[in-house]
């Protein structure tokens, strides 16, 4: 039986980019359920808002790459936001 852990009103949690970095593949990202987490972080990771929100960071993430041959973590989340995303 799963523990229910309400988000207080006002708060929030975040998802850290290395959670959809694949530690054996450069520039292979992952997003929605197949996300790195524990059990209880996965049962607010697999609703489809989140899904949507880390499968947007992915691939702006693994097009930067792409595009620079690098992570850079900052530029990335200027992007999101610039693309109105939740960051």
């Amino acid at each position: 039986m799963g523990t229910y852990l309400e988000v207080e009103s006002g708060s929030y949690f975040d998802i850290p980019l290395g959670a959809l970095q694949s530690i054996n593949i450069e520039n292979l990202y992952g997003a929605g359920r197949i996300v790195s987490s524990d059990e209880v972080a996965f049962a607010a990771i697999r609703v489809m808002g989140t899904c949507f929100a880390t499968g947007h960071a992915a691939g702006v993430a693994a097009a930067y790459q792409a595009l620079n041959g690098n992570v850079d973590r900052e530029k990335i989340r200027e992007e999101l936001k610039r693309q109105n995303a939740l960051v």
